[in-house]
């Protein structure tokens, strides 16, 4: 089984870090991903690899877009949003990515599977 930090593009996350997420797929960093959040699905990217933790049960990663994934320039500029501004990592997403071209790449995404 596979761990990886997925930072997710949803206001409904207010947290600066990321979240851990299993699958038994293996992916690249700069990824994008869907995984279940609260009582829905968010768009997110892989950050990074992780690990178990004792205490909690990660949830399983919904969908893997492989062949979907950020630059390395957009991976730099994510890390530096996270650092530079102090809100959520939700919102660090949202200067990357409109809200819109979130929604219309899952349909696009949706409609070629």
């Amino acid at each position: 089984m596979n761990f990886y930090e997925v930072g997710v593009g949803s206001t409904k996350y207010h947290g600066r870090s990321t979240l851990t997420y299993i699958s038994s797929d293996s992916a690249k960093i700069g990824t994008v991903v869907e995984v279940p959040l609260r009582d829905g699905q968010s768009l997110g990217v892989i950050l990074g690899t992780g690990k178990a933790h004792p205490k909690v049960t990660p949830k399983p990663i919904s969908q893997i877009y492989n062949g979907v994934c950020l630059s390395s320039t957009q991976l730099d500029l994510l890390a530096w949003l996270r650092v530079y501004y102090p809100a959520p990592l939700s919102s660090s997403f949202n200067y990357l990515f409109l809200l819109g071209l979130l929604l219309g790449l899952r349909l696009l995404l949706q409609s070629k599977l």
